[in-house]
């Protein structure tokens, strides 16, 4: 087993928090930048019916699958957390017995392409269904 030496890990650290704050200071001048987006949460609540979809299951382990159809185990999350939500649908198709499948929220489809592009590589790889959803403002534009 490899070890890492304590300045390797001092430097991932460092790196780890300097993107963290990075990641949080983008997000914030993102919503200060164009209108307030639906969260999450509110996504899921307005796509349930068009997928006829259970939202927000809660699975044994205390895991949360947004959207849970007869068919499919949905996870919903914005593009560029393409790979996260391919793993979460992942392990929902497998704790309940449906297919795996992943709707990006797409707010932007110039700026999200390089990620949508992934996501469409990995699903098609891994098969997962992938849906596109265009993600409203928070006043439901």
């Amino acid at each position: 087993m490899i070890g890492w030496s304590p300045k390797a890990t001092a430097t991932l650290a460092t790196t780890v928090v300097a993107c963290a704050l990075l990641v949080a200071g983008a997000v914030f001048v993102a919503a200060a930048d164009g209108p307030a987006i639906e969260p999450e949460l509110a996504a899921c609540r307005r796509l349930a019916p068009k997928y006829d979809a259970d939202p927000e299951v809660t699975l044994w382990d205390n895991t949360r699958v947004d959207l849970l159809t007869p068919t499919e185990a949905i996870e919903v999350d914005w593009p560029e957390k393409y790979a996260e939500a391919a793993g979460q649908a992942t392990w929902y198709a497998i704790a309940t017995n449906r297919r795996p499948a992943v709707i990006l929220l797409v707010r932007d489809l110039e700026r999200e392409a390089r990620h949508i592009y992934r996501a469409t590589a990995v699903c098609r790889e891994l098969d997962i269904k992938l849906y596109l959803e265009h993600a409203e403002t928070a006043s439901g534009q």
